[in-house]
């Protein structure tokens, strides 16, 4: 009789492996999380040979077999936690990362514990970051970027934690944008005014074909920054070319903007191109700067200055200080691309440059700086002919935050922080985000409120009950809104916006009028952080009335109030979760607060 061959009951789970090793060296990372998630699964049961028929394997001493799958974990694990962090998914990345330090006994991937101690500080989890990046230093055993950049995030965690202690002196906010403009699962990011217009840079969904080898494509959209709605740029498309953070000029009629494909190498290489705005208000097809590119080096991230004089950008081309430095141009005459110089590039990558000349002030990203997260924004004062300026300093909390924080622009006719924008990932798992900068009043003492039953208006859309305005001039009585947010968010949604503009109608035919702006959370979450979620809550209103309504922000006070005052009872009488009851307690409510 034929003896057939053994097949291991563990084949298909080491196909698997096999399967998110080929994805992790194509740098998929998402597929090869998956596929190592899939072998590391303690609970999934190994298929047998029936359901992997055209793999067979030689019977074999099973000890063996166990130690290779042992070997093969500790690397699947690694990898695992190297995807997530490619990702920027580094709640799980954090989770494998662990795992892996915990079973390195070996010390066969010595970097585990080094990005460990960083994902731990992405996640706000700074005294156990701390002890790991120290744990590193000791053990790691030599000197190269790994042992320089441990250094510097051990210096970065006091960095933050003395920042963070300064909360309480925060006279600006900063809010996202609305879903609008960042709709979730896309990347938003490089902001550019000109005017009333406000362009920025936004990964979406590949629908006109470009870029066949990837679902997701980069295009210039803009959005007005008195209505909420966004659309494409208008600027004309080429096959495999992705574009996007733009500057255009004071008068509005040119555009410099960055194109990037992928070079033979499968690298992406980017340019500078202008575009033209026509007679008839279209842009023309962008062409490339010569003067600027060089071949093989990327040219990226314009800023023309308010005074159309120069131009600054970012570029790893030859003669820099490190990776990309921040470079500027003359705009008129010979285009001569120059190096700003040590006092502003490091040894690391400075990008995205944004200059505001009524503050002669300069800011960039820096990722080698001592900060707060990855990248950083920073500021130093000086003049671009000169090229002299003052040492660079960060920016600080709340600008900054422990995740990336990149392409600054200000529309502020006097003060940088006035009407400002920038791009950061601090609440997101993916990607980059759009958020607002405002400068937020200290609040009054406490008035006295006095309100008045509110009248239901269903919204059947999204939203539960939302009260209606009371309308009265003068009002004889106080008058009553109330707005409410999704889950842990203090984001406005769409149906906010109509009831904020009945209370400016309010407003506007009782001038004498004042209010107070309460922000509620639910009882999830610390008291702590429901009061400061309350607040954000109230800031986006506030910021709405302010910014895009021009209300006095005198006729406006903020209280932030956290769980403490529920409208609706969060728990079934048999102490059920009562998910409805959480919702209506997420709220904003606007109340008379007194009349001038």
């Amino acid at each position: 009789m034929m003896a057939l061959p053994f097949i291991s009951l563990g084949q298909y789970k080491e196909d698997y492996a096999r399967t998110a090793a080929l994805f992790y060296a194509g740098h998929d990372y998402y597929s090869s999380a998956k596929y190592y998630e899939l072998f590391l699964d303690s609970s999934g049961k190994t298929k047998s040979a029936r359901q992997n028929p055209y793999v067979i394997q030689k019977q074999g001493d099973k000890s063996n077999e166990e130690e290779t799958y042992s070997k093969n974990k500790l690397q699947a694990v690694y990898q695992l936690a190297e995807s997530y962090r490619q990702l920027n998914d580094y709640e799980h990345a954090e989770k494998w990362y662990a795992k892996t330090a915990v079973n390195n006994s070996n010390n066969n991937y010595p970097l585990a514990l080094y990005w460990y101690g960083i994902i731990l500080r992405a996640n706000g989890k700074y005294t156990e970051a701390e002890k790991a990046l120290t744990q590193f230093s000791k053990t790691y055993g030599q000197t190269d970027a790994y042992s320089q950049s441990a250094r510097k995030e051990l210096a970065n965690l006091s960095f933050i934690k003395a920042q963070l202690a300064k909360k309480d002196s925060i006279t600006y906010a900063i809010q996202k944008l609305n879903s609008t403009v960042n709709p979730k699962g896309f990347a938003n990011y490089a902001p550019a005014v000109s005017g009333n217009t406000v362009y920025f840079t936004s990964t979406r969904r590949d629908t006109a074909g470009k870029g066949k080898d990837a679902p997701y494509f980069n295009n210039l959209y803009k959005f007005s920054k008195d209505s909420s709605g966004t659309e494409k740029a208008g600027i004309p498309e080429q096959d495999s070319w992705e574009q996007g953070v733009a500057s255009i000029t004071p008068d509005g009629k040119k555009m410099y903007l960055t194109r990037w494909q992928k070079n033979a190498e499968n690298k992406n290489i980017s340019s500078l191109f202008t575009s033209e705005l026509t007679a008839n208000g279209s842009w023309s097809e962008p062409k490339a700067d010569s003067l600027l590119n060089i071949e093989g080096y990327n040219t990226q991230q314009p800023c023309i200055t308010p005074d159309g004089k120069y131009l600054l950008f970012a570029s790893d081309r030859p003669g820099g200080a490190g990776g990309f430095d921040i470079w500027y141009t003359p705009l008129t005459g010979h285009k001569k691309a120059n190096n700003a110089g040590r006092q502003i590039n490091t040894t690391g990558n400075e990008q995205a440059p944004f200059y505001h000349q009524p503050s002669a002030s300069l800011v960039f990203a820096s990722d080698s700086r001592t900060g707060m997260g990855g990248y950083d924004l920073y500021i130093t004062n000086g003049n671009i002919t000169s090229g002299k300026w003052t040492a660079p300093e960060n920016m600080g909390y709340p600008v900054n935050s422990i995740k990336d924080d990149i392409y600054f622009a200000s529309a502020g006719s006097d003060t940088l922080l006035k009407e400002a924008w920038l791009s950061s990932d601090r609440s997101s798992t993916c990607c980059l985000e759009l958020y607002a900068i405002n400068t937020v009043p200290p609040p009054p003492p406490p008035a006295v409120v006095v309100t008045v039953p509110p009248v239901e208006k269903p919204d059947t859309a999204t939203t539960p009950p939302v009260t209606s305005v009371v309308v009265n001039d003068p009002p004889a009585k106080p008058v009553e809104i109330k707005i409410y947010f999704e889950f842990d968010e203090s984001i406005l949604i769409p149906a906010a916006y109509t009831l904020l503009d009945s209370l400016v109608t309010v407003l506007a035919k009782a001038p004498a009028l004042t209010i107070e702006i309460a922000g509620y959370a639910d009882g999830k979450g610390t008291e702590e952080y429901n009061i400061a979620l309350s607040q954000k809550r109230a800031e986006a209103c506030y910021q709405y009335l302010v910014q895009q309504k021009h209300i006095n922000a005198d006729r406006l006070t903020i209280k932030a109030y956290g769980e403490c005052c529920p409208a609706e009872k969060e728990f079934t009488p048999d102490g059920q979760d009562n998910p409805a009851g959480r919702k209506l307690n997420r709220r904003v409510e606007f109340k008379v607060s007194g009349v001038k």
